[in-house]
Order: structure tokens, then C-alpha cells, then sequence
């Protein structure tokens, strides 16, 4: 709809759709003459654009015959002109469409429009526009359909705004939110477990109960299935706390009323209530202290404000704050207890004392916020009260454990982040909870601030910059008062001097993202300080070997240990592996630590110095007799300190830059990271010193080949294999010759090439088996093999193949058996024996699994694929090729992405659409044509041709033109997400 119709109430024109249709202009309603010309007014305005008359006298009075349905829409078209005063209607004598127009408001369309905005207040005035269900008096197939679509919406809409209305605590608009939503939808669960919640929060336990039964009848008898383990482990919550008196009665606390409402974190608040509320010992836990942890700024003051007043019920005696930051004594701990409950000091008794006989036979929760700089005096005195006050129970706010028997540890991490979602995607944006906390602080400096396309991918920028930090994100969005969000995310390159609080009232850590993290640096020891200044280095995930190999300290298990205890350094388990990680915005503070001291170069060079040793040792593991793939996945987990070590060494030791690739190419060429491996190549060999060693540097042209051919890019990969074939016989490497040979025989072979291929191919063996490198003889032997096949030669393909198995086989090369086993699986399919090569295929599948080689896995199921098509077992041809098209087209492997296309064009002539098979022959043969690559004229190739004249004479020929050009037209991207879409 266009931007300016606006919801506005000066408009001239309303045409309301929810409930009964109704036109109206300037308050006064205007008679629409018969149903039919209703729901014409309707079509058009929810349906913007041309419409052909043909197509509207079908879709309303497809009934009557064609002059009679045309004479019909020329009536009704004449009584809308007439009714709308002349006005938005516009026709010729192919088309009609109802104009844009601020003067024309149509409540249908403004419901969706507010829905794109996702603010709490635009969410809102959507669901007060839904009066009713679209066009309920009307009952075309349309209208159903649109009926259907918006009241999806519109619950959508009911169940996102309970959640909004839940984390600002009205618990009594929620549950007329959710009550909504059953309406539209008795059996929704969400719905029920809104109500569930809802009456729970606000104190009636009975009410909850009776929602769990409606909501088990429900489910049984309109859907016949239980409840979700989510609604039973809710109701069982309620099941464990006593019937109380309503939250809105007065109940004794302290506790700070926020002046900004609180997004998200519902999931812990949920967990921090299961272990301090009443049922918390029925449940098992015996919790009396729990403290909330996490990295400075993630927002535990706020969560414990808010769990506070969910747990307000519990506690017959109150839930009391105590602000602890200000303190810098051990004594004032006991004073700050008092005053917050209220406690008279009574001389000469000692305070401790007076406050465990105030608080003997009290039920009370005590919220002790910012423990982090008296950790000792707190840990004594909550020892004392838990110990002798056997009612009460303590919820602390620290970076660190109090270290007291009993203490259960809740780890608060930063907000979720829209990791995986499409920068432009504004709908799942605006689900995420770290953007909506940016959107609503934002809002709160500038009124009209909202996610729009324009804006979501800044915001987007901006949250992942920032962590999900809370306190970053809220100093962040007070920005928007002066500059963009897009300008925002452009200076968060200097975080520390952008993000500078205006609020007075925050205390003096809290008010700049810089002194923040000065308050959390300068309560560590100095050895502390030094570890984790120097695990700046390193980027993303990183495990204790590398610390112990980089960083200069002589207790790194120990000190990363108390980091982790002091919410600095976070913790993740990956495959029975445990690696650490620096929030991004700690890791730039430390950096900047690092570089003030002047130790930042020498801590580079030994990231650089460990990173090229692994890279040197997971190449040999993975080329090495009997390769270990195992030991070389270690890049697909760990790449970012990779890339940082590639960076550096190029700026500042470009010869290590060049062994570092040389070494990393057959792993950028195992896991498909084709683009990248290229990319690091190629510039390591433009920045490699005069006097680099010969053998490195063929090595990494040796590499470069191998990528950019699997990209297609033949005229570099030639010219990159000859450079290195030249440097091999440089230096007298018979194994880098013969694999040069090898490479040089596969390109080409893919270039059409044939009797070239076979003496490069014959050439490459004849080096390795006169130097005694069965290796290497085993994989030239499999390519050479595959050369036969696409020749027809299948007698020679098998022998050179089962000699390749052979020496596979006796060295343990497992890789080498799989891909021999592929290429047998390919003679078999072109010899007929279909069931044979399905045989092949899943035995050399199940190999390349082992391997977790990405690139086999793939290959395999475009073989089943093809072989699948050959027996008329469509679908599952459909999901093997598409599988392997997904694989090829993430790793950018454009040889086999076209062949994908291909088998998928098969099959689409064989049991689809023709003129999809079509489109897909055509894009498939425009794409090779245009990166020099010839199909091998193999039974594919025939099949391929003989099923295109089939095509080309079976469709009419305008028909065939317009589907090939069609197809010619396409990018690669495009032809791929059309390969991916089919089905059957």
C-alpha cells in the first residue's frame, strides 16, 4: 500500500472490510447497490494494481457466459463510479484498478500497514481495526482466502501483544489479549498458556488451574492431542504455589520502579521464580541462594528488579532491595541491610545481630544488588542471615559466585542476537529480543523512532556490534536523538567514545559503555588484568591449548578459571570440547589495553606463529598416509582466529602469510570453502616477498589451481597449475610434478579436452610410479579412471579404477576409496546396472560422511539422484538433487551446481512442467557457455539433448522461445533459488 494512506481519520473516504462491508464519506454512509459490486470495491482495494477485465468478469460471474459475465462487470463498474463520486477507480478497455489515494482508507489495508511497523503501539491499533472477521457476509473462494490469511494475522497480532502487555507486568490486559485470541482460535495453546501465566502473575491460582482444564478439552477435542510438555511443566508451576491474595494488593517492598519499560528475558525470570518461589523445595531444589551472573552491562539489576516483583506474593514478609555499588567498605554492607528493611541500629549490639533477630521468623526475599567490589563482607554476612533466619532467602547480582555452600549460579547472558536472519528481514527482526530493546529505548529519545526497511539493517548492525549487551544497546539508541541509526552502526567502530550515557541518575559505571567495563577491570588482580588483556588477540572461539601457546603466563588454566568466574570470559561446549570466547566489545577494550602497554605486536606475532603451526599440522594430518579429517575440522569450528592470523601476517610477515595458505588450501578445498581459500591465495601470492621459498609458492599456485577451478574460473586455474608444475620441476618435487600433471589433466578434461587430459593424466602416473609414490599414482589412476567413463571407455575406467582401490585400500586412504567408489557408481549408471550404482553411490556416501567431507557427501547425492531419475523415482530424485544443488551452491562449486540444474531439468520434462525444464535447459546452458565449460559427451550429455528436442518439439515454438529466453536471462543465483523451489 502506498506510504501515504495513512490510518487517519481525516481521511474523506473510509471503506471498512472487517465484519459487514461499509463505504463511507465524511461520516455518512454510501449504499453499495448489490453484493456483487461490494465485493468488486473489495477485491480492488486489497488487491492493489491492473486487473484485466477478463479476469474480474471470470472471478465474479465466472457462472454466466462470457458476454453476459462482461456486461455484469460493465454494470457494476458503472454503480462504483457512481458511488465513489468519479473518484479512485481508473479504467480502459484492457484493465481496471483503484487508484492510490490519501483520501481513500481502507481499514483491511491499514491493519496490514501497522502490522510492518511491530511497535507495541502500532500492534495495538491494528488489533482495534479487526472488528470482525474480512467480509464476513461474503463467501467467494477469494475472500475466504483472504479471510483466512488476515485472521492468521490478527493472532498472530493478539498473541505478540500479550507477550508486550506480560513484560510490562499488566497481567489484566493480558489476559484480554489472550482471551481475544481463543476466540478466533479455542484450541491455540500459546493463547492458554498466556492465561495460564497471566493469572498465575497476578495471584489467582484457581483461575490458572481452571485455564489448564479448558485448555486440555480444547486440544482433545478439536486438534485430539495432550497438552505440550511447555503447558504441563507450567501448570505443575502452578500446581507448586499456594492460593495467595491478588499481586495488586499491598504487599512490603523496596523495590525501584524503573523509569523504562522492560523488554524480553521472560525465560529467566520463569527459571528465577521455579527456584526461590514456594514449590521451590517441593521441585527439589532446596534453593535459598541464587545468584545472578554475567558480563557488566547484560542487564542483571533490571532482571532481578522484575523477577522481584513476580516473587512479591511469595514472601509474606516483603522482597527488599539493597543497592550495594555505592559502598566502599566492608562495614557498610550490615547499614545498607538495615536501612533497607527499615532496622533501628540498637547500640551496643552489633548490627548483624539485629537484623538476624529482626529477621528469625520472617519470610522475606533480599535482593542484594552489585556484590561484585564487596564479594568477602557480602559472602559473611549472607552466610550469617541463611544460616540463623531459616525463612528468607537471597537473590544476589554479582560478576562473581559469593563461593557459599548452597549457592546456585544463574549465568545471565547478553540479549539474543539476530544472528540468522536476513539483515532486510523486517518480521523476524522485530521478534528479536536485543533489536526491540533498541527500538523501544530509541523511542524514548525520538517518539516516531521505528524498525522500518530502511533502518532494520543498521539496527541489525548495530545489536551484533554490541553483543546483545543491554547497557550498550540503551546508550546506543540515546543516540538517535542526534544521528541515524546507519550512522550509529558506522561509528561503533569507536564504541568506547560514541556510547556516552546522558542519565545522571545511573550510577558512575553505568554511565559510559567505558567506565563500565574500567569498574569489572579494575577489580582484578594484575595477573588477572594481564591474561585477559592478552586474550584480545584472539578472534572468536579459542581453546585452553592456545591460550597456553600464546598468552605468557604462567597459570593460564587458572587464571581463564576465575576470568570465567568473573563473567569476562564466556564459556561454550562444541563436540565434548570446551572453547572460550571475549564478548566483541570486551575484546576491543582489551585490545586497546594491549596497545596502550605497547604489547600488542609481539602478542600478534605469537597468535600468527600458533595459528601457521596448526595450519602446518592439520595439512599434514589431512594429506598425510591414512589423513585424519578429524583433526583438520578443526577450521570449520575455529575460523575466525584463522582469518585474524591471515590478516595480520599479510600486513606485517607476508611470508608467513604465504606458508599459512599454502598449507590451508586442501583444507579450504575440503570443506567447500572454495571463495575464501581463493581469495587468501590470491593475495598472499600478490604480497609474497622477491626471495619466498620456490617450493611454498608452488604449493600455494598449486592451491589457487585447485580453487578457482572448482569455481570455474579455468583461464587462472591453468595458468596458476602451469606456475606450479614449473616451480615443482624447479625444485625436483616428483609428487608436486605428478599432481600438477594431475590437475592440469582434469581442467582439461572439463574444457572438453580430451586427448590433452589423457596425456597429462598418463604423464602425472608415469612420474608417480617411477618415484614410488603410490599416492599420488592412486589419485591420478581415479581421475583418469573418470576420464574413460565420460569416454565411453568403460572396460579402461574399471581397470584404472580397481587399481586405484587397490592402492587405496593398502595405504588406508579412506578419501581416495570413497571417491573411486563414486566414479564406479558413475560406470555403473552408464552401463544400465541402476540398482549397481545405487550400491556404489551409498557405500561411497557413507565413506565421505566418515571423511565430513561436505564436497563427497554432495557428489554422491547428485549420483542417486541421476540414477533415481533413470528409474522413474521422481521425488526422490527431486530430494537428492536438490540436496546436492544446496551443498555445491553454498560452497559456490559451479560445475557441479549446473550439473544439479541439469538432472533437475530432467526430471522436471520427465514429471513436471515443461516449460520449467525449459527454462532450466536454457540456464544451464547459457551459464557454461559463459565460464568455457563443455559437458562431456557422456550418456548425461546425450539424454540432456535428446530430452531438449523432445521438448522443442512437443511445445509450440513461441511458447519454447519464450520459456529458453527466459531461462538465458537468469544470474546463477537466480537459476539456483528456481532449482531449489520445484517440486512435484
Amino acid at each position: 500500500m502506498d506510504s501515504s494512506l495513512q490510518p487517519t481519520p481525516s481521511a474523506d473516504w473510509q471503506l471498512y472490510l472487517f465484519g459487514k462491508v461499509r463505504l463511507v464519506r465524511a461520516g455518512a454512509p454510501v449504499q453499495l447497490p448489490t453484493r456483487k459490486t461490494e465485493a468488486l470495491l473489495a477485491f480492488l482495494a486489497v488487491q492493489p494494481g491492473e486487473h484485466s477485465r477478463e479476469r474480474l468478469a471470470s472471478l465474479f460471474w465466472g457462472d454466466a457466459g462470457d458476454q453476459a459475465a462482461r456486461r455484469s462487470l460493465r454494470v457494476a463498474l458503472n454503480a462504483l463510479r457512481k458511488c465513489l463520486d468519479g473518484r479512485f477507480l481508473s479504467s480502459d478497455r484492457a484493465s481496471v484498478q483503484l487508484s492510490r489515494s490519501a483520501e481513500l482508507w481502507v481499514d483491511a489495508v491499514v491493519f496490514q500497514e501497522q502490522l510492518t511497523l511491530r511497535t507495541p503501539a502500532d500492534l495495538e491499533a491494528a488489533i482495534r481495526l479487526y472488528q470482525g472477521d474480512f467480509m464476513a457476509e461474503h463467501y467467494d473462494d477469494w475472500a475466504l482466502e483472504e479471510r483466512q490469511f488476515l485472521q492468521s494475522r490478527y493472532l498472530e497480532t493478539l498473541l505478540q501483544f500479550t507477550r508486550h502487555l506480560h513484560s510490562q507486568s499488566n497481567y489484566a490486559g493480558a489476559i484480554g489479549m489472550a482471551q481475544k485470541a481463543l476466540q478466533v482460535d479455542p484450541a491455540n495453546e500459546s493463547a492458554h498458556q498466556h492465561l495460564m501465566l497471566s493469572y498465575h502473575l497476578a495471584g489467582d491460582r484457581t483461575a490458572a488451574l481452571r485455564q489448564y482444564q479448558r485448555c486440555r478439552q480444547a486440544l482433545l477435542e478439536q486438534v485430539g492431542v495432550a497438552p505440550s510438555p511447555e503447558t504441563e511443566a507450567l501448570f505443575e508451576r502452578v500446581q507448586r504455589f499456594p492460593e495467595t491474595k491478588s499481586a495488586s494488593g499491598a504487599v512490603l517492598n523496596n523495590l525501584p520502579s524503573p523509569l523504562t519499560s522492560f523488554i524480553g528475558r521472560q525465560k529467566e525470570i520463569a527459571h528465577i521464580c521455579d527456584y526461590l518461589g514456594p514449590g521451590s523445595a517441593s521441585a527439589g531444589h532446596l534453593l535459598r541462594l541464587l545468584t545472578l551472573s554475567g558480563p557488566a552491562g547484560s542487564g542483571k539489576s533490571r532482571l532481578a528488579i522484575q523477577a522481584g516483583r513476580c516473587l512479591l506474593e511469595a514472601f509474606s514478609g516483603g522482597v527488599w532491595w539493597v543497592e550495594l555499588a555505592t559502598l566502599n567498605q566492608a562495614k557498610q554492607v550490615a547499614g545498607a541491610l538495615a536501612r533497607a528493611l527499615g532496622v533501628r541500629e540498637n547500640p551496643p549490639e552489633p548490627i548483624l545481630e539485629t537484623l538476624v533477630e529482626y529477621l528469625n521468623n520472617r519470610q522475606v526475599l533480599l535482593i542484594l544488588d552489585n556484590c561484585d567490589h564487596m564479594v568477602a563482607p557480602v559472602a559473611h554476612i549472607a552466610y550469617q542471615l541463611l544460616s540463623r533466619c531459616p525463612h528468607i532467602k537471597i537473590l544476589a547480582t554479582s560478576r562473581e559466585p559469593l563461593g557459599l555452600a548452597g549457592e546456585s549460579l544463574y549465568q545471565i547472558s547478553p540479549m539474543p542476537l539476530p544472528l540468522d536472519l536476513d539483515p532486510n528481514d523486517l518480521d523476524g527482526l522485530s521478534e528479536v529480543e536485543s533489536v526491540q530493546l533498541f527500538v523501544e529505548r530509541a523511542r524514548n529519545v525520538q517518539a516516531d523512532f521505528r524498525l522500518t526497511p530502511h533502518n532494520c539493517a543498521a539496527v541489525r548492525e548495530i545489536c551484533l556490534r554490541l553483543d546483545g549487551i543491554p547497557l550498550a544497546l540503551e546508550l546506543a539508541a540515546a543516540r538517535v536523538r542526534l544521528m541515524s541509526a546507519q550512522q550509529i552502526a558506522e561509528r561503533l567502530k569507536d564504541r568506547f567514545n560514541l556510547l556516552v550515557g546522558s542519565n545522571r541518575a545511573a550510577l558512575p559505571h553505568q554511565q559510559t559503555l567505558q567506565s563500565l567495563i574500567d569498574w569489572s577491570y579494575d577489580l582484578l588482580s594484575l595477573e588477572e588484568q594481564a591474561l585477559f588483556c592478552q586474550l584480545g588477540v584472539f578472534a572468536g572461539v579459542f581453546k585452553l591449548e592456545d591460550v597456553e601457546a600464546v598468552c605468557d603466563t604462567p597459570d593460564a588454566l587458572g587464571l581463564l578459571a576465575r576470568l570465567i568466574d568473573k563473567s569476562l570470559v564466556a564459556v561454550e561446549h562444541q563436540d565434548g570440547l570446551r572453547r572460550f570466547h571475549l564478548l566483541e566489545t570486551l575484546r576491543t577494550y582489551a585490545l586497546h589495553r594491549l596497545e596502550a602497554a605497547a604489547e600488542l605486536p609481539r602478542l600478534r606475532d605469537r597468535h600468527v606463529d600458533h595459528y601457521l603451526k596448526l595450519a602446518e599440522m592439520a595439512e599434514y594430518q589431512l594429506l598425510g598416509q591414512g589423513g585424519n579429517p578429524e583433526f583438520a575440522s578443526w577450521l570449520e569450528s575455529e575460523p575466525d582466529n584463522m582469518r585474524t592470523a591471515l590478516e595480520t601476517a599479510l600486513q606485517h610477515r607476508p611470508d608467513k602469510a604465504l606458508r599459512m595458505t599454502a598449507a590451508l588450501s586442501p583444507l579450504w578445498d575440503f570443506h567447500g570453502a572454495y571463495q575464501e581459500g581463493a581469495m587468501w591465495l590470491r593475495r598472499s601470492l600478490q604480497a609474497a616477498p622477491e626471495d619466498s621459498s620456490p617450493a611454498i609458492l608452488a604449493r600455494a599456485y598449486s592451491g589457487a589451481g585447485t580453487l578457482t577451478w572448482r569455481l570455474a574460473e579455468f583461464q587462472h586455474a591453468g595458468e596458476y597449475h602451469q606456475r606450479a608444475l614449473a616451480l615443482f620441476r624447479e625444485v625436483g618435487d616428483a609428487q608436486g610434478v605428478a599432481f600438477s600433471l594431475n590437475n592440469l589433466g582434469v581442467l582439461a578434461s572439463d574444457q572438453g579436452d580430451a586427448q590433452r587430459a589423457n596425456r597429462y593424466f598418463q604423464e602425472g602416473l608415469a612420474v608417480s610410479k617411477q618415484s614410488g609414490d603410490l599416492y599420488m599414482a592412486g589419485f591420478v589412476l581415479n581421475n583418469l579412471g573418470l576420464l574413460h567413463t565420460n569416454l565411453g571407455a568403460y572396460s579402461q575406467a574399471e581397470q584404472a579404477l580397481h587399481e586405484c582401490i587397490n592402492l587405496a585400500s593398502s595405504m588406508g586412504e579412506h578419501y581416495m576409496l570413497a571417491g573411486a567408489r563414486h566414479n564406479l557408481g558413475d560406470v555403473a549408471r552408464f552401463r544400465g546396472d541402476l540398482q549397481d550404482a545405487l550400491a556404489q553411490y551409498r557405500e561411497s556416501q557413507a565413506a565421505f560422511e566418515l571423511q565430513k567431507s561436505r564436497n563427497g557427501v554432495a557428489l554422491n547425492d547428485w549420483g542417486m539422484g541421476m540414477t533415481l531419475l533413470a528409474l522413474e523415482h521422481f521425488p526422490e530424485a527431486i530430494r537428492h538433487l536438490q540436496s546436492a544443488l544446496r551443498e555445491f551452491g553454498e560452497q559456490d562449486d559451479r560445475g557441479n551446481v549446473l550439473a544439479c540444474l541439469e538432472g533437475l531439468a530432467k526430471v522436471t520434462a520427465r514429471h513436471g512442467t515443461a516449460v520449467e525444464a525449459v527454462v532450466l535447459f536454457a540456464a544451464v546452458a547459457v551459464q557454461r557457455e559463459g565460464i568455457h565449460m563443455y559437458p562431456h559427451p557422456n550418456p548425461d550429455y546425450q539424454s540432456a539433448q535428446n530430452i531438449l528436442a523432445e521438448l522443442r518439439a512437443n511445445l509450440e515454438a513461441p511458447v519454447y522461445q519464450i520459456a529458453w529466453e527466459r531461462g538465458a536471462a537468469m544470474t546463477l543465483a537466480e537459476v539456483l533459488t528456481f532449482g531449489l523451489s520445484l517440486g512435484l
